[in-house]
Order: structure tokens, then C-alpha cells, then sequence
């Protein structure tokens, strides 16, 4: 056909595809095909468009079957696709094979879809591929044929951890049904990897990793799969847990004669997933001295990034804060927040806790990520014996957040009178101005706090006319000389 008529007949086809007239499309695609292939010597090419455009017009339209065997009959024909548009063929082949009933075609067009896809460098579609294999697979109870689609985002993946851990998810599905017994001890095998895979603290990805290894780890299957010893390990370290979070240390030191390993995670308790984590949050004071004793790391964090110490920041429990820091926990590490054990005490009129801390060393200036220090958090909420213990500490009282607003215009904007009214009598500069070139004044006018507004500007006066005084004495002295 004319290349000139060609054109025109796809840009009319296409717009169809694009309104969704997908009937429309398949008819205009069947019958463009069909005089193509009237000409002496058919562009294979132009074949090819019309063939993608009818398949997907079929597909689109619900007739499965028709567009099946279209996809899978021999053609008399020679034709010619794009790479993309036969990677994509062959995925929707893997769809239809499912609604179909075909296990196996499900896998022969996956594998022909990843294949392409791989041939063409495009790793992201052909995970794609490989993941709606799986579910096509779960989706007709067929789960136990997924193993080498699983097995590919474990060998692809290594650079993406939401990608292999998407592998193991389908395996242990597999597993679950299959009980296969390579595979199981496939995933024994890398579990401590797993384990160790490097995810953000915090992420979603995080939590999806800690909910798989507990399921594996409680699975009967696993339990089964691994040796007595291996065995007793877990479960007295979940016993370990146990006792850490009812407070009660009667049975800790059979548990330390046992061999528990005091550092044991255990994945089902994201927020507390260790016994001195548990312990801290609980505040158990005696047994963080016990646990203590054995040197445990006070370095591990839960699915927030908040360690022992600030948990039990976060909690209150000042004794058990001065056990940690005199034992050497880290006073300014910070949680997915940026938020560090003394913004967590601070900010919940922890007095004694702060009171800690602050003799403990910690940085009074160490911002979130929004860049409030202690001080600056703190003067949202209604907690004057700490904002006094944080300036009198030292606490910078003109720091700047990622606004560039300090501890009053922050306070004047929340409506919190008693705080300005303290931060003043601190001294605080009330001519500053943020990013947005606004004062304390302007902040408490915008956000309708007209008492605070009132203060300021009352004090501002005042400011200015101390400053008036101070300038006339010199003249008034010239003046009666």
C-alpha cells in the first residue's frame, strides 16, 4: 500500500485506540490488513501495525479466544513487529492463556515477553512480566509453576531490593502450596542474606521485609526444614522477648545460660523487635540492667530508626535513660524523623528526662529534617519548664528552621501566648523576619492568633521607644549644661 495512505489510514485507526473505540479500532485494523495484503508484494511492516492494532482490538474487547488465536495461529503471511509492540503481545498472550485456563501457555508467552524485553535491555518491564506471570499463576491456582519467575527477581534484582524481595514473596507462596522441598531449602539458603539486605529504615520496603522473614521464620514448613539446634535458637530467643517485655527477669539468667543470643530480631515485633528495645520502651529498669550486663548492641533500631534510648526518650522513663548513656547508647542518633532522644522528650514535657539528657551531653542543636532543634519543636506545645531547662542549657534561642523561622515567629504562628511571652523575657529578637520576609507579628496576624499579635506589637513599641529615650538622653544633658 501507498506509504502516503497508510499513514493516513493509521493516524485515523490510532485515534480510535486513543478514545478507547476499541471496536472501531479492531474493525478499521482487520480491514487495513486485509488490503495490505491484496498488494503484490505487502509491506510486512505495515502487516505488522494492522496485526498489533486488530490483536489489541480483540484483547481490549474482551474476545479472548479470538485474540488468542490470532496471537498463536500460524500466519500464511510474512509480517514484521516492533520489539516493544511483540514484547507486549506476548504479555497480553500470558493474560489471555489465564483467563483461559492454560497454565503452560501462561508460561511459554512470559517467558517469550521477558526474553524481549531482556534482548532489549528493559529491565523494569521485563520484571513486570515476570511478576504478572506469578499472579496469573496464583490468580488459577497454579502457584507451584511460578519458582523460575520467582527465582529471576532474586538473580535480576540485586540492585533492587523491592524487586528480590518480590521474588521470595511468590516462592514462599509457591512453597505454601507445593511444599517443594528444593525450593525450601532455596530460600533457607539466603535467608540470612534476606536478613541482611540493605533497605531504607523506615520504608515500606522495610516493613515488607520484616513481615516475610516472621512469616518464614513461623512457617511449619520452615520450622520443619531446619535442625534441632537451629530450632531452639529461635524460640529461645522469642522466649528472650517474652520475658523482656512483661518485666519480669526470674527466668533471664536460665535464658543467658541457654545461650540466647541477646541481640536477636524478632521480625513480627516491627516497633520492639529486641529485648532491650522492649525492655526500654516498657520501662523494666531491672531488666535493662540485666540485659545490660551482657553488652548488647544499643545500636539497633526498630522500623522507625528509634533505638533504646529513644524509646525510652519517648517514653519517659529517666532512669532507664541514665542506665543507657552512662553504658555508652548513642545521645544524638536520629529516627526516620530526624528527631533525636531529646527532641522526643522535649516536645512531651518529659522534664526529668530532659534534665538527663541534657547532663547526659546530648546536642541541644541537633535539627530534624525540617531543621527544629529541640528548643524550636518544643514551643508548639505547652511545656514551659522545658523550654526554660533548654535555654538555660544553652539552647540557641535564634536558631533557624528550613524556613529560616527561630523559636518565636515558629511559637507566634501555633498560637501559643505563655511560649512567646516566656521567649521574650528570654530575649528573643522580635524584628526577624523568615524566608518569606514575615515577622513573629505578621505569623500571629495571618494565623488569626490576634492576642499573640497584640503582644508583639506592643512589645515592639515599647522596644522603639526605649530606643528614643536612650537617644535624647545625650541631648537632654547638652541641653541643661
Amino acid at each position: 500500500m501507498d506509504k502516503e495512505q497508510f499513514n493516513i489510514n493509521m493516524t485515523e485507526l490510532s485515534q480510535n485506540d486513543k478514545n478507547e473505540c476499541y471496536k472501531e479500532s479492531f474493525e478499521q485494523a482487520h480491514a487495513l490488513k486485509e488490503e495490505v495484503l491484496k498488494e503484490v508484494n505487502p509491506d510486512p511492516s505495515q502487516i505488522g501495525w494492522a496485526l498489533f492494532y486488530e490483536f489489541k482490538g480483540l484483547y481490549k474487547i474482551k474476545k479472548y479466544e479470538e485474540a488468542y488465536d490470532l496471537l498463536n495461529s500460524t500466519k500464511p503471511y510474512i509480517y514484521m513487529l516492533t520489539e516493544n509492540n511483540a514484547s507486549w503481545m506476548q504479555s497480553v498472550g500470558a493474560e489471555l492463556a489465564m483467563h483461559l485456563g492454560r497454565p503452560k501457555d501462561i508460561i511459554r508467552h512470559g517467558q517469550e515477553c521477558i526474553d524481549l524485553r531482556l534482548k532489549a535491555n528493559n529491565l523494569d518491564s521485563a520484571f513486570s512480566c515476570a511478576n504478572n506471570v506469578c499472579l496469573f499463576l496464583k490468580q488459577i491456582q497454579e502457584v507451584s509453576l511460578n519458582s523460575e519467575f520467582a527465582k529471576l527477581f532474586i538473580k535480576l534484582g540485586e540492585a533492587f531490593p523491592g524487586r528480590v524481595l518480590q521474588g521470595y514473596k511468590h516462592l514462599v507462596d509457591n512453597i505454601e502450596v507445593s511444599q517443594n522441598m528444593e525450593l525450601i531449602h532455596y530460600v533457607i539458603k539466603r535467608l540470612p542474606a534476606l536478613k541482611t539486605m540493605k533497605v531504607g529504615v523506615g520504608s515500606e520496603i522495610q516493613y515488607e521485609l520484616f513481615d516475610l522473614i516472621n512469616k518464614i521464620e513461623t512457617a511449619e514448613w520452615y520450622r520443619k526444614s531446619i535442625n534441632e539446634q537451629a530450632r531452639h535458637k529461635f524460640d529461645i530467643g522469642v522466649r528472650l522477648r517474652k520475658t523482656a517485655d512483661s518485666g519480669d527477669i526470674a527466668d533471664i539468667d536460665e535464658l543467658f545460660e541457654e545461650g540466647v543470643d541477646i541481640n536477636q530480631i524478632n521480625y513480627g515485633f516491627q516497633g520492639v523487635p529486641t529485648a532491650l528495645i522492649v525492655a526500654a520502651f516498657g520501662g523494666h529498669l531491672l531488666m535493662v540492667q540485666k540485659l545490660l550486663e551482657k553488652k548488647p548492641d544499643m545500636d539497633i533500631q526498630n522500623t522507625n530508626g528509634r533505638t533504646a534510648l529513644l524509646l525510652a526518650a519517648d517514653q519517659g522513663h529517666v532512669d532507664i535513660i541514665k542506665l543507657l548513656a552512662k553504658a555508652g547508647a548513642k545521645l544524638n542518633h536520629v529516627d526516620v524523623f530526624g528527631q533525636t532522644a531529646l527532641h522526643l522528650a522535649s516536645w512531651q514535657n518529659h522534664c526529668q528526662s530532659v534534665q538527663a539528657l541534657i547532663e547526659a551531653g546530648a546536642d541541644l542543636e541537633e535539627k530534624t529534617k525540617d531543621g527544629y532543634t529541640s528548643l524550636a519543636l518544643s514551643v508548639t506545645e505547652k511545656v514551659p519548664e522545658v523550654l526554660k531547662m533548654l535555654i538555660e542549657a544553652g539552647a540557641d534561642i535564634e536558631s533557624r528552621n528550613i524556613c529560616r523561622q527561630t523559636p518565636l515567629i515558629i511559637a507566634a504562628a501555633n498560637g501559643m501566648l505563655d511560649n512567646v511571652l516566656l521567649l521574650l523575657e528570654y530575649g528573643a529578637d522580635i524584628k526577624v523576619v523568615d524566608e518569606e520576609g514575615m515577622s513573629a507579628a505578621d505569623w500571629a496576624k495571618k494565623e488569626e492568633c490576634y492576642e499573640v499579635e497584640k503582644v508583639l506589637i506592643a512589645k515592639g513599641k515599647k522596644k522603639k521607644f526605649s530606643k528614643l529615650k536612650q537617644g535624647m538622653i545625650p541631648f537632654i544633658k547638652k541641653l541643661f549644661k
